[in-house]
């Protein structure tokens, strides 16, 4: 399993990552075509 920290640069609203972001990178984790749907915000510097 990888961990995954989105550090303060990508910040949305205060205290969470941008979801594009994110979303970018889990989805260069895998190959193929992926779909990423996030159901909470993500938090900023939490693993």
């Amino acid at each position: 399993m990888t961990t995954i920290t989105v550090g303060p640069a990508f910040h949305g609203i205060q205290g969470v990552a941008y979801g594009g972001y994110l979303a970018g990178l889990l989805a260069q984790r895998y190959p193929g075509s992926r779909q990423v749907t996030l159901h909470l915000p993500p938090p900023l510097s939490t693993p």
